[in-house]
């Protein structure tokens, strides 16, 4: 769900004490401009894009394959931030992926990765990761864990319910500057509820991500 990554990626940014005006960031997977927006939405200036889609996204920087060396010397070196949201699950070759993305951080760089983990039943996915095998691949290809969090929580379970009902309120109040200030604030409480619900959402296991 768009906002809870969103609102966890931006908590990331603020907990690794990157600055926004400053930091340098890469998102890998256009999908939309969901971490594009929220990203710059939250003052970060300096966002790149390299999509794996084609046609790529119009925002994009660059595009192709994310595992082929080749697609990342379309792009400057010395990102402070790379971000992988939702986007190592469909790639065979992760691992590459992960190789090539710190060779393109700058020194004390970090890599945002958010995958689903446990049960995974998305047919794009070519793998499922735990609590586990996560942090090896990541040790294996030279990165060290910082900062984790899981989620989603339980309001999540129903994504297409609960975002359809938040921007049918949002666009139904007049004026939009008040709709997107009612929407901001629900948004605000349902985040607030998943970070307490996530203890019993993972109970459920199957629908958590990492």
């Amino acid at each position: 769900m768009s906002y809870a990554s969103g609102r966890t990626l931006v908590e990331c940014c603020r907990g690794l004490g990157l600055r926004p005006g400053e930091a340098r960031i890469l998102v890998v997977g256009a999908f939309g401009g969901r971490d594009y927006f929220w990203l710059r939405g939250n003052g970060y200036e300096h966002v790149e894009i390299l999509d794996l889609g084609h046609p790529a996204w119009g925002r994009a920087n660059a595009v192709g394959d994310a595992a082929a060396e080749e697609t990342w010397k379309n792009l400057k070196p010395g990102f402070d931030l790379i971000v992988l949201g939702d986007v190592l699950e469909h790639i065979p070759d992760d691992a590459q992926v992960l190789r090539l993305a710190a060779q393109a951080t700058a020194r004390g760089g970090h890599v945002y990765i958010s995958v689903p983990y446990r049960h995974d039943l998305e047919e794009t996915h070519v793998r499922a990761y735990s609590a586990g095998t996560l942090p090896r691949l990541l040790a294996a290809t030279g990165w060290e864990v910082v900062w984790t969090v899981e989620r989603p929580g339980p309001l999540e379970l129903w994504p297409g319910i609960i975002n359809s009902l938040n921007y049918a309120m949002g666009l139904a109040l007049s004026p939009i500057g008040l709709g997107g200030r009612i929407l901001a604030g629900a948004l605000d409480v349902e985040f607030r509820l998943n970070n307490l619900g996530r203890p019993l959402a993972s109970l459920w296991g199957r629908h958590m991500q990492r």
